[in-house]
């Protein structure tokens, strides 16, 4: 199993719909262990009321990507555009 061993307590945004977990640490398994990453964990629950939970571990190039996009769709939000990201 993969996992991340977080250097500091990461950060958790929670929702109505889901509680995403943010830091970043040490890959722990699997074809990249031992590099370092950003974890990014979703967690949701179904109709059924099961936890599901998605995750990544992220380079530093994909987490400035990944600001980026979010920085977008900040603004988008702000000025009230409807488009983010291209998509209408």
């Amino acid at each position: 199993m993969i996992s991340l061993t977080f250097w500091a307590e990461p950060a958790v945004i929670t929702t109505d719909e889901a509680t995403i977990t943010v830091g970043a640490g040490e890959v722990d398994g699997g074809r990249h262990d031992g590099a370092e990453r950003v974890a990014v964990v979703i967690h949701t629950r179904s109709a059924d009321g099961n936890i599901i939970h998605g995750w990544a571990h992220l380079t530093a190039a994909q987490v400035a990507e990944l600001i980026e996009s979010l920085s977008g769709a900040r603004a988008a939000l702000a000025l009230d555009t409807p488009t983010i990201g291209g998509v209408e």
